[in-house]
């Protein structure tokens, strides 16, 4: 028998068969995988952690107003208010006056502090305040811009003496802005120092009285003392024998316009003196003198005595007077100063003429009318009429009522220099040019 022997080509060939198919993994066409000595598999990608619940939003704090400082202010500047509560970082709007609403320009401090500005040029009256149209307290703008209304202050009143220029002592009312109505109520700082204003009563014959007294002016002595001014009336009957010394009105009235200017020097005093209560809100640099009748000689009078003595120094700025005669007066010379005359149609005492020709004597700045209807006893708070005076056709309240807006107007112009807030009440001002109750009137 024959044995057969493979060949050793054979052997070689069925031997790598042999190692292909160990290798193969048992899948044909598969790649192989190669793992190195030491090497580990790749970790698993993590999963996202859970994202954490955030907090509740806290709700913001109620929006209240508790108070507002100061509580008022004057309409003829603006006023810086503070105002505080909570909420307010969520503050958006300010407003005062819920019917015409203005907005108010405002910071906000913290939350529970703001501070606003209430503009000047408001309507005067008390308001609602309020923030996000959240209701706060009442807010009060107070009248310094309407002549023809009362004006922002409380008027009180004091009763005295004074050392008279001819060496007696005179008695005198002086209306001033107090924090308390009426007599000796206490004086009001806010606005001081306030300038002074003398007011001369007309003439009173020593027999009859007819309403003329230095206590009997109320009407202009405390609208203008609203507005803030002190106004001092001085009782002239001290110095008046009737129709003056030697029946010489020049004599009268020159011993009226004497201690019309004693009245400057009191109150010149009585800023310094510690027991005055006027002390230190008197503002006597800046006075002006105004008068009714031969009280207004008296006030042209004084500011020609007082331009003399002390020229461009005088205290007195302007002068306002109320039906003034002109017969038996040298006025002597004010044409330094603007000056207001005030007439009327039925004066029988002292007509239109004489206004006529002492405002011819007037100087620039100066401004003159006539009040139709009017007569010469309605310059005073009764309507007494005086001997021989005409009968008047317009009431008392309308004859006050145009001498308050015009004499509040002259002096807001003339000594508080406010003269585009008043421009329509003087010289060519749509208000007095439109009023049927004045005529001839004309201006420097």
């Amino acid at each position: 028998m024959k044995t057969t022997t493979p060949s050793k080509s054979f052997l070689i060939l069925s031997l790598s068969l042999a190692l292909i198919g160990c290798g193969s993994g048992g899948g044909s066409g598969a790649s192989p995988r190669t793992t190195s000595p030491g090497s580990t598999s790749p970790a698993p990608t993590p999963s996202p952690a859970p994202a954490p619940t955030p907090a509740p939003t806290p709700a913001p704090t109620a929006l209240t107003i508790s108070s507002a400082t100061p509580a008022s202010g004057m309409n003829d500047s603006p006023t810086t208010v503070t105002i505080r509560g909570s909420g307010f970082q969520q503050a958006n709007t300010v407003t005062l006056d819920t019917a015409n609403p203005s907005l108010l320009s405002f910071t906000i401090i913290s939350d529970s502090e703001i501070t606003a500005i209430v503009p000047e040029g408001l309507r005067s009256g008390a308001f609602d305040l309020t923030i996000n149209g959240q209701l706060g307290p009442q807010w009060t703008v107070r009248n310094m811009l309407d002549p023809t209304q009362p004006g922002a202050f409380t008027v009180a009143y004091l009763d005295t003496t004074i050392p008279g220029a001819s060496g007696d002592s005179p008695s005198a009312r002086i209306h001033y802005p107090g924090t308390s109505a009426g007599l000796n109520g206490s004086p009001d700082s806010l606005g001081a120092p306030y300038p002074v204003i003398v007011y001369n009563h007309g003439f009173k014959p020593p027999f009859f009285a007819a309403g003329i007294d230095f206590r009997a002016n109320d009407f202009i002595a405390e609208r203008l003392a609203s507005f803030g001014y002190i106004v001092i009336c001085v009782d002239l009957a001290p110095n008046n024998v009737l129709f003056g010394s030697g029946a010489n009105a020049q004599d009268n009235s020159q011993r009226d316009a004497d201690d019309a200017r004693a009245a400057l020097d009191y109150f010149q005093v009585s800023n310094s003196d510690p027991q005055h209560p006027l002390r230190g809100l008197i503002d006597f640099n800046n006075a002006a003198i105004a008068g009714h009748s031969r009280g207004g000689d008296a006030a042209i009078l004084a500011a020609s005595t007082e331009i003399a003595a002390l020229g461009s120094s005088s205290r007195i700025k302007t002068i306002a007077v109320f039906g003034p005669p002109s017969s038996g007066i040298t006025t002597g010379a004010f044409q330094s100063i603007p000056s207001l005359f005030i007439g009327a149609t039925e004066d029988r005492i002292a007509p239109f003429s004489d206004q006529l020709l002492l405002y011819g004597f007037a100087g620039p700045g100066s401004m003159l009318f006539e009040i139709v209807g009017g007569n010469h006893s309605q310059y005073k708070d009764s309507a007494d009429v005086l001997m021989s005076d005409g009968t008047a056709s317009l009431s008392l309240s309308e004859q006050h009522a145009i001498c308050q807006q015009t004499l509040v107007s002259w002096f807001q112009t003339h000594i508080r220099g406010k003269t585009a807030a008043f421009a329509d009440y003087l010289y060519n001002g749509s208000v007095i040019v439109n009023d049927p109750r004045v005529q001839s009137l004309v201006s420097k």
